[in-house]
């Protein structure tokens, strides 16, 4: 992971968010998901290389990679985007860090879509589209902000 491919990836995905913001965005979420506190899997599959198999809310197993923590659910839709079959998109995912920082970029982009600009909305939906779960987030969203020393808004 470098600045250069953090960079890159909010300049590709940001859109009419300020690259500077969108950056600090995505090193928010990296803190949250790696270090920053989120439930019991903490620090657990965070990295680049590994993974995390877990229970979804309805109790299928489901797998998040990286850093990002780019949940299965998103590969096809990533694959899409890239050309590259599944499979490879989850070896990408897991193992390169560049790549799963864009793809992240990519999803946050898609959930600033969604929520029409809206940035709170957004960053709480990179976690879940559930109210009490994008509550639970963005709360982890703004500590890890707060020990980054920024602000999400």
């Amino acid at each position: 992971m470098t600045p250069a491919c953090l960079t890159s990836a909010a300049a590709a995905y940001a859109g009419g968010q300020s690259r500077d913001w969108f950056v600090m965005a995505l090193l928010v979420i990296m803190e949250t998901e790696s270090r920053g506190g989120w439930g019991r899997y903490v620090g657990a599959g965070a990295h680049v290389g590994e993974c995390v198999r877990h229970d979804d809310r309805n109790g299928h197993p489901t797998l998040d990679c990286g850093p990002m923590q780019i949940n299965e659910g998103s590969w096809p839709w990533i694959a899409g985007l890239t050309g590259f079959p599944v499979d490879v998109v989850h070896q990408l995912v897991r193992d390169d860090g560049c790549f799963n920082v864009t793809a992240g970029a990519a999803l946050l982009a898609e959930k600033l879509k969604a929520a029409k600009g809206n940035r709170r909305e957004a960053l709480g939906r990179y976690h879940s589209a559930t109210p009490d779960l994008k509550a639970v987030y963005l709360a982890n969203l703004d500590r890890a902000a707060a020990t980054l020393g920024f602000t999400l808004d």
